[in-house]
């Protein structure tokens, strides 16, 4: 499987055609043809963008490997929607509940002769102005909050529990302090990621009024216990992360200001980072 895989989805497009899709896997821009490894036009499903992204990736977790699907755009792309979708319509569910549904069917269905026993747990992680929030443990509401008053999309947002990033030798990069909810069903596992992202920071700008303000990492640590007729025990752990990044965004666009403009100068950093990240995987300059 190759290290890193870009899916490019088109958005339906307001007025002047900017991107045209010419096949499976190229876009053009300004008379100029640029190749990834699938794309997908404004006609293409929800259902089709999981099956070209999502399906592959939890296989291979299901396999022992490690995989990442991420959302990378600007402002109003169209990224949360093709990570969330509208999770209680059928046909308009994104890439995250289908994930969780087929992971666990998966798990219930087992190997053929073989007797099999998962344990899967997740959290759910925010990275807001460089500072990471537990989304499934936030701190309690403020007394105004609890006591009728409203709380706004510009009021949540992740409390002040420490979490720290810390290097394991054996278990690599890890997240010290963040916890952790055992999860045996889809449904479980919808119903944790659904409320802790009540407590995301989004907020409006001129491009989209549910703006999201933060990046949101759903983790899942999986460890599948096999075990054959002849008493033969495999394990396998692994490790699958949903993550959902703010877009990037230019002042012109938005006409943010004050905390806004705060928070897209933190996002537009970070982006850069990755960008730099994916960059150096890609040219061969570090292996993962």
């Amino acid at each position: 499987m190759d290290a890193v895989s870009v899916f490019i989805r088109v958005r339906p497009q307001a007025g002047r055609t900017v991107l045209r899709c010419s096949g499976s896997n190229e876009v053009i821009l300004d008379n100029t043809a640029y190749t990834f490894d699938h794309v997908g036009d404004e006609g293409t499903s929800q259902a089709a963008v999981f099956e070209a992204v999502g399906a592959p990736i939890v296989d291979a977790c299901l396999g022992g490997y490690n995989g990442t699907i991420f959302a990378y755009g600007q402002t109003g792309a169209g990224k949360t929607h093709t990570m969330y979708g509208e999770m209680a319509d059928a046909d308009e569910r994104g890439l995250t509940p289908r994930v969780l549904e087929r992971l666990f069917a998966a798990i219930a269905g087992g190997a053929e002769g073989e007797s099999q026993h998962c344990d899967c747990r997740c959290s759910l992680l925010e990275i807001y102005q460089e500072h990471i929030a537990d989304l499934l443990d936030p701190p309690p509401p403020p007394e105004a909050t609890r006591f009728g008053g409203v709380k706004t999309r510009d009021d949540r947002g992740g409390g002040d529990k420490k979490i720290h990033l810390r290097e394991d030798a054996a278990r690599g990069i890890v997240v010290e302090g963040v916890k952790e909810v055992a999860v045996a069903s889809a449904e479980e596992a919808l119903r944790a990621l659904t409320d802790g992202l009540a407590s995301r920071h989004v907020g409006s700008t001129l491009m989209n009024e549910a703006s999201s303000r933060s990046h949101t990492v759903f983790t899942l640590n999986l460890q599948t216990v096999h075990v054959s007729a002849e008493g033969v025990r495999r394990v396998r752990r692994s490790q699958l992360h949903l993550v959902d990044l703010a877009g990037s965004e230019r002042q012109k666009d938005t006409q943010a200001s004050g905390v806004r403009l705060r928070e897209a100068c933190a996002i537009n950093q970070s982006l850069s980072t990755l960008g730099n990240c994916i960059k150096a995987l890609v040219s061969g300059q570090v292996r993962l």
